[in-house]
């Protein structure tokens, strides 16, 4: 098909090139010219597939008949979706907002678009008049997040320490064991040593500015 092409018809089953012909008032040479695929004898016309009926020069106009609903019309830009559920004619001159705000009905995005018709760029600008735009497609697949962990280790954190730790306590410069030990009476030293191993049984190995854990 042309690229310059601006109406198009949709072949229904059983329609000849005589009977496009004449609704169109064409020549059998003009329409082959148009549309090289149907041969220059028409010999090779599809039913259920788009004509070029007409080519830029004149008021751009939509196709004659709408896209089919469960089917795929044609041109339509690389990579667009498998799955679109609707069509829209892109016009000369046309942006993204434009189609949409013809096609409100379809609650669609300008993100969405893109998506469904990756060609168009992601700022609209690959548009091609007289091509077909995926304007409802497959919902977007579900954004996954990884759940944040009741209780996440805090940074930084001295080497060796329990894994099942629920509760920590932050170091400030200065302090020792001791003044870790009032501020949570409920843990002794025997126990902060065998939660933080690497503060040595002593606790002179304690960093400042570290997180000692204070609970299991």
């Amino acid at each position: 098909m042309v690229p310059n092409c601006n109406k198009f018809h949709l072949v229904a089953s059983g329609q000849t090139c005589q009977d496009i012909m004449s609704k169109f008032s064409l020549k059998i040479e003009l329409l082959a010219t148009w549309n090289p695929a149907i041969g220059k004898q028409c010999t090779t016309m599809w039913a259920g597939t788009y004509l070029c009926v007409g080519i830029i020069g004149g008021t751009p106009t939509t196709p004659t008949t709408a896209p089919p609903a469960n089917g795929t019309p044609s041109p339509i830009g690389a990579n667009t979706t498998k799955n679109c559920k609707k069509w829209a004619y892109i016009r000369s001159g046309d942006t993204c907002q434009t189609i949409l705000d013809r096609n409100r009905d379809s609650k669609s995005t300008i993100k969405d678009l893109i998506r469904w018709n990756p060609s168009v760029r992601a700022d609209c600008s690959g548009l091609i008049a007289a091509n077909f735009l995926c304007i409802i497609g497959p919902a977007a697949p579900p954004t996954t997040t990884k759940p944040t962990p009741a209780n996440p280790t805090p940074s930084p954190i001295q080497a060796g320490q329990v894994k099942n730790c629920k509760g920590w306590a932050y170091v400030k410069q200065g302090e020792t064991c001791q003044d870790i030990l009032k501020r949570h009476p409920k843990v002794t030293l025997s126990q902060l040593f065998t939660w933080n191993p690497a503060i040595g049984k002593d606790c002179s190995k304690m960093w400042a500015k570290t997180y000692l854990c204070v609970a299991v």
